[in-house]
């Protein structure tokens, strides 16, 4: 089995980018009847990996004194502060029509605002 990467970026349409070559793929014959396979196929379904993900998350808190005995918390979260696309994984079963292409990608940047009262 030949497991060869395209430039995916370059092949990407709308319902997806293509990641796996798969011409290097060969699909096993089933049988007309029942719809199992005539014999053992090569490939297992985590031979291949999808691309790398990188998520960076940051907090910001700033804790203030509010009379003698209570202090106030106000805290900033942000997700995917990079706003880096992470793709998933691609489709990795043969027989699927989307074999080999990557069709989703996970979200973009979020904030939260927060804020404690501690008395």
């Amino acid at each position: 089995m030949f497991l060869s990467r395209l430039h995916w970026h370059d092949s990407c349409v709308a319902s997806g980018c293509n990641y796996l070559n798969t011409a290097g793929f060969v699909r096993v014959p089933v049988s007309s009847v029942t719809n199992a396979t005539l014999r053992p196929g090569t490939y297992m379904l985590d031979m291949a990996r999808g691309p790398s993900a990188l998520n960076v998350h940051m907090t910001v808190a700033k804790s203030f004194a509010v009379g003698t005995a209570r202090r106030l918390q106000i805290r900033v979260e942000a997700f995917n502060v990079l706003n880096r696309q992470n793709y998933n994984s691609p489709e990795l079963r043969v027989n699927n029509v989307d074999f080999g292409r990557i069709t989703g990608a996970s979200g973009s940047r979020t904030f939260q605002l927060g804020g404690r009262l501690t008395f």
